[in-house]
């Protein structure tokens, strides 16, 4: 899931080297990955900025914990908290639970 923005794009040109800002010069930094790799994103959804932007404003008006922009992120957000819980049983088995 990809929220449809350049951010990326327009902060290479301003981000700066570790090295170079202790140093004081102007050298950029080397690119960072632009996109996330494709295993990340659910089904290539683009969600639209500005939906995703009023969907955030309005959860903090509500003082929302959670912002879910997407149906599809339920799935991701389903595994991951599967292997968080099967993280309990692990360390049972493990000896490490008290």
């Amino acid at each position: 899931m990809i929220v449809n923005t350049n951010i990326a794009a327009n902060s290479e040109r301003s981000r700066r080297s570790t090295s170079a800002q202790s140093s004081g010069s102007e050298v950029l930094a080397e690119p960072a990955d632009k996109a996330p790799p494709s295993s990340m994103l659910t089904d290539n959804v683009v969600l639209d900025a500005a939906d995703v932007a009023r969907l955030t404003a309005d959860a903090v008006l509500a003082n929302s914990l959670y912002v879910l922009p997407h149906q599809d992120a339920r799935r991701s957000i389903r595994r991951r908290f599967e292997r968080i819980d099967g993280t309990f049983d692990e360390q049972a088995a493990a000896g490490w639970s008290h």
